[in-house]
């Protein structure tokens, strides 16, 4: 099987050039554990984990300010798409975030020492 130019390059990306040769020449498994080490995968867990684990990582992003996770995905696509440096849109969005309102909101917690509500 041949994979598109972008997966192959995501794959290297993800876990460099000997470890995407070996499992593109190879077409092996690869279990959890060395798929962990060589940054494949991040996180592992028992079956009976998994549903809890997932739950909580998504209600802990849940309680995150949507701006900053919406800025942040874009400048993580900007970069997979091949931007290396700040661009006057990035350097816009992220002074942007200090005069957002969930900043404020943020800012306000942290001084009164309690969770932020991005609601």
């Amino acid at each position: 099987m041949v994979y598109p130019f972008s997966d192959i390059a995501r794959l290297i990306d993800a876990v460099g050039v000997a470890n995407a040769k070996d499992i593109l020449f190879s077409a092996r498994i690869i279990k959890a554990k060395p798929a962990k080490k060589m940054g494949l995968v991040h996180r592992t867990f028992g079956v009976d984990a998994l549903d809890d684990a997932v739950k909580d990582y998504a209600e802990g992003l849940t309680r995150l300010s949507p701006e900053s996770l919406r800025v942040t995905k874009s400048m993580i696509t900007a970069y997979q798409n091949g931007q290396r440096n700040e661009t006057d849109e990035t350097r816009a969005q992220f002074l942007a975030g200090f005069s957002s309102r969930d900043f404020g909101e943020g800012f306000r917690a942290f001084l009164n020492k309690r969770s932020p509500d991005f609601s």
